[in-house]
């Protein structure tokens, strides 16, 4: 089962399935975190677009997301995360996964990418 839900993320489909945000805010991510923290609530919180990220498989039960953010404007950045879409509300708004890091100063239109490990166990 769980190599079949790392199949399914990963999977090569004509849209991209999965999305990559980041934002300000103060705070630890953890399991169970429904959104980011930062400006707004839940998965409205990011004030950037969503990035589609490069997915890969480098393990039977490991999925892999590279993708670049575009910062929009001066931002302090400390987390982010992947999504299941571009909706930023309702239940199509899923956050998969959730990671803080030491602030990133940022200009307009300068890019952070990042690289996330699902790793079924």
């Amino acid at each position: 089962m769980l190599t079949w839900i790392i199949d399914k993320l990963t999977e090569d489909l004509q849209t991209c399935a999965i999305w990559t945000a980041a934002t300000t805010g103060a705070g630890t991510a953890a399991v169970g975190d429904t959104g980011m923290f930062g400006p707004g609530a839940a998965c409205s919180c990011e004030f950037q677009n969503r990035s589609c990220g490069t997915q890969s498989q480098p393990a039977a039960d490991k999925m892999r997301s590279v993708a670049t953010v575009t910062l929009g404007s001066n931002r302090d950045i400390t987390n982010a995360g992947l999504f299941s879409s571009t909706s930023t509300a309702g239940t199509d708004c899923k956050l998969l996964i959730h990671g803080d890091h030491a602030t990133i100063v940022t200009l307009t239109n300068d890019k952070i990418e990042y690289t996330f490990d699902l790793q079924a166990t």
